[in-house]
């Protein structure tokens, strides 16, 4: 192509306009022209295109920039293996990562009992009932900012199993379910979606597609440090706030030991936190893979980029992901919506109680405001996660009946391998679920809708 290239004239001569019936040889007007290099013609955007990435490089990158940070983060709460990996597993590296898990669950368990022992809930705070010997229960009072008066005994208010056994059980199931996931069965899943997906990716629009997939799975990771960051702050201001009574069987300590238990509480009730927010996390980053995956078919096969046969596979494989995310991720899922939708709808609860906000705003209303937020935002975050896959995958169906009826760029295809598309695409039932139930931005709008009028109605009744 350079050998012909050389040979083309590239002298670009700018000569005056002559007049119709003039003949051009009479003209006397002097040629301006200008000698252009080959080299420069070479240079040019058009006459060379960016080319596609590597495999190799492709996969460099994904591994550098996504999957070793975040197997890291998930290693330190014993989700994966804290040091090494699974293919270089010595006996020294599986000890330690096995009493690594060991010593993770065990501070997790004692935060478990610490909230028992201290009467501490999730959605209310530290909550007590005032009780005697002879009277079961003379008066319900939730301990926040007011101290209480010294009682025989210090029991809890509310059911000991719904509000206090119950809760820490979901959440401890939950983190098993993930450990048997990330650990024990296929634990190379999510590095093969990040792999499929930069692959799929980098042949398109190549660096620009994956800068803006990087960035929607780092918006995911700041989004989750805010939530944590203001759990904490939450946890910090109901302590800080609240007077801590002990239950009445427990022997009486002193201000340290009282004050070290109530700071390691903290920590593990941190811990809790971050587990919960790490399975979140997981879930809405494999719905956000897989529609920057379905979305990279659609575009690139519109693109003529991608043959209809290698699409048809690449829909295949979704599907595939799209039943593990289904069968094997949403389970824990389901597990911790259950418990942050339940505390969702206590502290709304409280919210919409006469007299909440009328008066004063106290610390209590505060940190009631404060809870409200945290669990609303993390019940939220994977219901609309997996409302986006199934709209991803509701508008690839339409891909195939476009393409038949509007063929642009597709005429020297026959009709037959269209047809056959276009059957194929339409047989696709790409659904997201969570708890075997399939999740839609319909369904989601008429929940939204429904428990807008219930919280109205309720709060015009009280």
């Amino acid at each position: 192509m350079i050998e012909m290239a050389s040979n083309i004239d590239t002298s670009f001569c700018s000569r005056a306009p002559v007049s119709l019936g003039r003949p051009a040889a009479a003209s006397n007007i002097p040629e301006t022209c200008e000698i252009v290099e080959v080299s420069e013609i070479r240079d040019l955007l058009e006459y060379n295109p960016p080319q596609p990435f590597s495999t190799s490089a492709v996969l460099n990158y994904c591994q550098r920039k996504m999957i070793l940070p975040y197997t890291r983060l998930l290693g330190l709460l014993g989700l994966r293996p804290l040091l090494g990996d699974f293919n270089d597993q010595t006996l020294a590296l599986s000890a330690i990562n096995k009493i690594h898990l060991f010593f993770v669950t065990c501070f997790l368990i004692f935060g478990y009992v610490m909230q028992l022992f201290t009467c501490y809930r999730r959605d209310t705070g530290f909550s007590y009932v005032k009780s005697s010997g002879i009277d079961n229960l003379i008066q319900n009072h939730h301990q926040h900012l007011t101290k209480l008066k010294e009682t025989t005994e210090t029991v809890c208010d509310g059911s000991l199993f719904l509000c206090y056994i119950l809760p820490p059980l979901l959440h401890l199931c939950a983190f098993i379910q993930t450990i048997y996931l990330l650990r024990i069965t296929d634990n190379e899943h999510l590095q093969t979606l990040f792999e499929k997906v930069f692959l799929l990716t980098s042949r398109a629009r190549g660096a620009k597609t994956q800068r803006v997939l990087l960035r929607r799975l780092r918006i995911h990771v700041i989004l989750s440090v805010i939530w944590l960051l203001w759990s904490l702050v939450a946890q910090i201001f109901l302590v800080c706030t609240s007077t801590i009574k002990m239950v009445s069987f427990l022997p009486q300590m002193s201000y340290v030991v009282h004050n070290s238990l109530m700071g390691i509480m903290i920590a593990s009730t941190l811990c809790q936190d971050v587990v919960h927010c790490l399975v979140v996390s997981n879930y809405c980053i494999e719905c956000q893979l897989l529609m920057s995956y379905v979305s990279s078919i659609s575009e690139r096969v519109v693109e003529k980029s991608l043959s209809l046969e290698v699409a048809m596979k690449e829909m295949l494989e979704f599907e595939k992901f799209l039943l593990y995310l289904n069968e094997n991720v949403s389970p824990a899922i389901g597990l911790l919506l259950l418990l942050s939708t339940t505390r969702t709808i206590v502290t709304t609860l409280t919210v919409i109680h006469p007299g909440f906000l009328y008066y004063t705003i106290d610390a209590h209303s505060f940190i009631v405001i404060m809870l409200l937020i945290q669990w609303a935002s993390v019940s939220i975050a994977p219901l609309v996660s997996a409302a986006y896959v199934t709209a991803s995958s509701r508008n690839v169906r339409t891909m195939g009946m476009k393409i038949r009826v509007r063929p642009f760029g597709f005429q020297d295809v026959p009709a037959q391998k269209l047809d056959s598309f276009m059957t194929f695409m339409a047989c696709h039932k790409g659904v997201a679920k969570l708890c075997f139930v399939p999740i839609s931005a319909g369904s989601l709008g008429a929940v939204v809708a429904i428990a807008a009028l219930i919280f109205l109605i309720s709060a015009n009744v009280s």
